[in-house]
């Protein structure tokens, strides 16, 4: 920058030399301003010299050069000044005004009374002409710095006034306020300041004169603060138990001090309700204070009590359904700094598990809390082990390790345990947190708890989450629903941890409001029903009809997991088909056939049956479970019952797997168009805005319906978004006809032979029943008519209801007498 500075002055003054007539005097100042000796030792100079000559044309360049020779002076005496009045004076401020707090100067009002006159005032002049004056010359060099000036300025002057209003008594109260166990405050604020203002000195006069020594110092001081800073957070981290004991000390410490003084009793109030805590581990921590002590010796009113602040003051989240509210609060909340979660999990089976493993391989802080509290720490000590996973003994000290708007995610079995602990969750979130549910919840209890929490200033979220185990740990197919505000607050980690097709979509995506979530899931599960009776069905006539052995039956669906049937299902069937036992024996035939079932499935058909929907494959896959159930009853009827019995087959053994195969495939087709038919029912009841082609991608991976064959459907509603039926898609529509003499073969075949096929024949009858223009509903409305007058409509005149009298005498039958 010298360097610079001298060839431009060089210039200028080879430029004066043309335009002016040279005199002694104005070689004599132009030499001494153009030597290369004065220019390297006053930089500051010639910056200045620069700025004149360029901007100040009112005067001649000899006038110029006279201003600028002074400045010297004026340079040296503004760098003592800094140091040794500001500095000096601003320490003195700050030392006076503590020293005044411990009483050194509190005569000092008596000795100097003048009549009646405040001395506050004296201060406050005489420094304001001590820094007016001393800064003077300052002002003027530093013009394009003046906000660094006033912010001294005002910082000395603030700093005077405070030591005054504290002899005055309005700062009394603070050195008993940041009692820090016997800690001197002022050494603090003598610290900082001094930190301060060094640092400030040394950068300010390091850049002012170009000193290299004051700017390395000053670099060399802020990287040692900023290693000092890093080596705390580092120590923090590690010694966090340590620090957390000795923040409940001084807690604990100052709570019992609540009621002795205003200020510390107001700063405990403030931190209290802005962290929503009560004492340092909960209202317990209030009998150490004499006035709250519940004991039966203690006489004060406030007995077995706790702070105002303590409670919680929103009217609205008392009013919450569930349960009565008591606020019980904590201040765990305190060490947030210390240990922060992006989401917390409740219900550590092997799904919650998992799914925190699986958040935590994606980079997020997962708090864990189990109501066996033993459960944590054996989590944390064998599968979470060497993870990120931090545990919580109880929901307050849970609550307290999440950051806001914090997210709890509940993993318990569907029903009265998740009110519960929603119940218990309540009192410890403010408002904009989030719940969500992640178990198999009915979905109209989804609703209602959106709707009380919405009065509760809460966020729900009702998300199906499909995948089983193995799901949850590597990529579950998530489907939320519920209060859409919360989508942004948790999109982030549900579509890191999802599954992920194609080119990296992740299956899960928002699904709607309300229970919008648990419904796509409940017919996800009805789905999975279907898909799983289907595969028996094709098993049955694999093994009864063509007398196939576990291994045959192996390899065949092997070989369909490469067609169009390609599914996690019909993989799985191929596994357990070939798995030995043991013994060496197939495990299979020793396993009892009596299928269990949660109820999802049941949801589905009551829901399909509530909406008229005719969702039937689902309700015979349900059904086909029933019957299983009743082991004993079969027993006995196999011994009674007559039947056809299993006749060797004679046809062509590969046409007829074939056969199967297609009929397996139609019949899938149909069950997710009745699906889906389902899902558009329930968003026209509901006012739901579904994305249909969303949800079949949801499905394409991690769940356990997924196939290569939902890609199919999501094209459909890509294609046609108001798509009515899968079925009247052209991809569809042609596979299914390309199916039909094969799947009426199959079907027709295990009839004669006596197999029960419920879920293929009904999907055949359903195919049937919707390709007819006419069935014979006609006669029903007829008969409803004719026995309870309920009406009908004639083909000519849509929207009439008629009714007639078929018998001619007896008169009108009332429609209230009957029901069908």
């Amino acid at each position: 920058m010298a360097t610079a500075t001298i060839q431009t002055i060089s210039l200028a003054l080879a430029q004066e030399k043309k335009e002016q007539k040279k005199s002694p005097h104005d070689v004599i100042v132009r030499e001494a301003a153009a030597s290369l000796e004065r220019c390297v030792k006053s930089p500051l100079q010639n910056r200045w010299a620069l700025w004149f000559y360029k901007n100040d044309k009112s005067k001649t360049w000899q006038a110029n050069l006279q201003l600028i020779t002074k400045f010297d002076t004026v340079e040296d005496f503004w760098a003592v000044l800094l140091s040794a009045v500001l500095l000096g004076a601003s320490f003195l401020a700050i030392g006076l005004w503590a020293w005044a707090e411990k009483g050194v100067l509190s005569n000092i009002s008596s000795i100097t009374d003048l009549g009646g006159f405040d001395p506050v005032w004296l201060f406050m002049v005489v420094g304001a002409v001590m820094f007016i004056l001393g800064f003077a010359g300052c002002i003027g060099a530093l013009r394009e710095n003046t906000h660094l000036l006033k912010f001294l300025l005002g910082a000395s002057f603030l700093a005077i006034g405070l030591w005054a209003w504290a002899e005055k008594g309005v700062l009394s109260n603070i050195s008993s306020i940041t009692d820090l166990g016997g800690f001197d405050p002022v050494w603090l604020f003598m610290v900082v300041g001094a930190v301060m203002f060094i640092l400030g000195f040394a950068g300010c006069i390091g850049a002012l004169r170009e000193n290299t020594h004051l700017l390395k110092f000053f670099s060399v001081f802020l990287g040692l603060i900023f290693f000092l800073e890093l080596t705390a957070g580092i120590l923090a981290f590690v010694f966090k138990d340590w620090i957390k004991d000795q923040l409940n000390f001084f807690i604990n410490n100052n709570v019992k001090a609540y009621r002795d003084d205003i200020d510390l009793q107001n700063l405990i109030d403030f931190a209290q309700e802005y962290w929503s805590c009560c004492g340092a581990h909960g209202p317990n921590d209030w009998n150490l204070n004499i006035y709250f002590n519940c004991t039966d010796m203690n006489p004060s009113r406030e007995r077995c009590g706790v702070p105002f602040s303590c409670c919680v003051k929103d009217p609205a989240r008392r009013s919450f359904g569930i349960c009565d509210l008591t606020p019980p609060g904590n201040s765990e909340a305190l060490f947030q700094v210390l240990e922060q979660a992006d989401i917390a999990l409740i219900g550590l089976a092997v799904m919650g598990q998992n799914l925190i493993l699986n958040m935590n391989d994606h980079g997020f802080v997962v708090c864990a809390y189990n109501r066996t509290v033993s459960k944590v720490q054996d989590f944390l000590n064998n599968e979470a082990k060497g993870t990120n996973v931090v545990g919580a003994q109880s929901l307050e000290d849970m609550v307290s390790k999440l950051k806001k708007p914090r997210r709890v995610v509940l993993l318990v079995k569907a029903g009265q345990a998740v009110d519960d602990f929603i119940c218990k969750l309540v009192p410890l979130l403010e408002a904009g947190d989030i719940i969500i549910d992640g178990g198999n919840s009915e979905y109209r209890d989804t609703v209602r708890r959106c709707k009380e929490l919405k009065s509760a200033q809460l966020l729900f979220v009702g998300s199906g989450v499909s995948g089983g185990e193995e799901g949850a740990r590597y990529g579950p197919s998530l489907m939320p629903g519920g209060h859409k505000e919360a989508w942004p607050h948790i999109k982030d980690i549900f579509q890191s941890i999802a599954a992920k097709v194609g080119t990296g979509e992740p299956c899960c995506d928002w699904v709607g409001d309300e229970g919008a979530g648990h419904f796509v899931k409940m017919v996800h599960n009805g789905i999975e029903y279907g898909d799983m009776q289907l595969i028996c069905e094709a098993y049955h006539l694999m093994k009864d009809v063509l007398s196939m052995d576990h291994d045959e039956m192996a390899k065949v669906f092997e070989e369909w997991n490469k067609t169009e049937l390609d599914s996690f299902l019909i993989e799985i069937t191929a596994n357990i088909l070939k798995f030995r036992d043991s013994d060496n024996k197939h495990l299979l035939p020793k396993i009892r056939d009596a299928a269990g079932q949660k109820g999802t499935g049941k949801w589905t058909a009551i829901s399909a049956l509530e909406y008229g929907t005719p969702v039937t494959l689902i309700g015979e896959a349900v059904f086909a479970r029933c019957l299983s159930s009743l082991k004993e009853e079969r027993v006995e009827a196999s011994k009674n019952l007559k039947g056809p019995k299993g006749a060797e087959f004679n046809g062509d053994k590969k046409v007829f797997l074939e056969d199967i195969r297609q009929a397996l495939y139609a019949s899938k087709i149909i069950s997710y168009a009745q699906g889906f038919m389902l899902l558009r029912q329930a968003a026209k009841e509901f006012g739901w805005s579904l994305n249909y082609g969303g949800i079949a991608l949801m499905w394409r991976g991690g769940c356990i319906i997924r196939s290569v064959f939902l890609g199919k459907i999501k094209e459909a509603f890509d294609r046609n978004p108001e798509l009515q039926s899968l079925l009247l898609d052209d991809f569809f529509r042609k596979a299914v006809q390309d199916c039909q003499e094969s799947w009426r073969r199959a079907v027709s075949t295990g009839v004669q032979v006596g197999i029960p096929m419920p879920c293929f024949t009904t999907a055949l009858s359903f195919y049937d029943g919707y390709r007819h223009d006419m069935l014979p509903a006609n006669l029903l409305q007829a008969q409803r008519d004719y026995f309870g007058a309920h009406t009908y409509e004639l083909l000519t005149k849509p929207g009439q209801y008629i009714h007639t009298n078929w018998t001619g005498h007896g008169g009108n039958v009332s429609s209230s007498s009957y029901n069908a």
